[in-house]
């Protein structure tokens, strides 16, 4: 395997309902409402992940509540063409590099090649550019 690179535009913030039924990468944010300013407002990023149906993906994360309820979410995503292998290294390298509080898999290790992201758009705490290399198993 080569090293890679990846050139991700994030659109967002939206509401799940908002999102589309296409591949790529998605950001899940938790936000809090500013009563000052009768809005919502990122707070944090909880979890990556990578689907071929970025709305459908959501739908089934609630029903099989893997959110906790009560907490109110938004969600940022990048179409990433090129099939799953391309979005399972682009998340993994995200995840490790990030390493968001619901994800449970992926912030100790990498296992591909070094893999660099570019990111634009709304991607709050997601560096603009980062490379990340892989990782020995052995701890």
């Amino acid at each position: 395997m080569a090293a890679k690179t990846y050139n991700l535009d994030f659109k967002g913030y939206y509401w799940q309902d908002s999102l589309p039924e296409e591949a790529g990468i998605y950001l899940t944010y938790t936000v809090k409402y500013n009563a000052e300013t009768r809005g919502y407002e990122i707070d944090e990023l909880v979890y990556i992940g990578e689907s071929d149906d970025i709305k459908g993906r959501q739908a089934q994360h609630y029903n099989d509540g893997d959110y906790p309820e009560g907490v109110t979410l938004a969600f940022s995503y990048a179409l990433l063409l090129g099939g799953e292998d391309n979005r399972q290294r682009c998340e993994a390298a995200l995840i490790y590099k990030v390493k968001p509080s619901w994800n449970k898999k992926g912030k100790q290790s990498f296992n591909y090649d070094a893999t660099t992201v570019n990111s634009s758009g709304k991607h709050y705490g997601v560096p603009d550019t980062f490379t990340v290399y892989r990782t020995s198993n052995l701890s």
